[in-house]
């Protein structure tokens, strides 16, 4: 039969044991498992911010590309709508 005093030793037992597998797991989660969960969330940050500045460097070099190509009556009409400014850019077609 299984007196009192058992039972409550069972019990102390497994308080002790509770608290003794929660430090432990505590001890390891701050020692080793933390830094390295910090560590690769700031790689993968590192490098969704590389794709996302690659992505708009092409864009610009896009937009760049584009813009060099055009007069410079047809930046003003980008810029500004067709205003009566912009016949200044206009270049007069010679007849030969």
């Amino acid at each position: 039969m299984i007196g009192v005093t058992d039972k409550i030793s069972a019990a102390i037992g497994l308080v002790v044991g509770g608290v003794l597998t929660f430090g432990v797991y505590s001890a390891a989660n701050t020692v080793w498992l933390l830094p390295s969960a910090r560590q690769q969330g700031k790689q993968a940050y590192i490098a969704e911010k590389a794709v996302e500045d690659l992505k708009a460097e092409r864009e610009r070099t896009k937009d760049n590309a584009f813009l060099q190509g055009l007069s410079d009556y047809d930046l003003c009409v980008r810029a500004l709508g067709r205003v009566p400014d912009c016949d200044v850019f206009v270049q007069p077609v010679r007849k030969e």
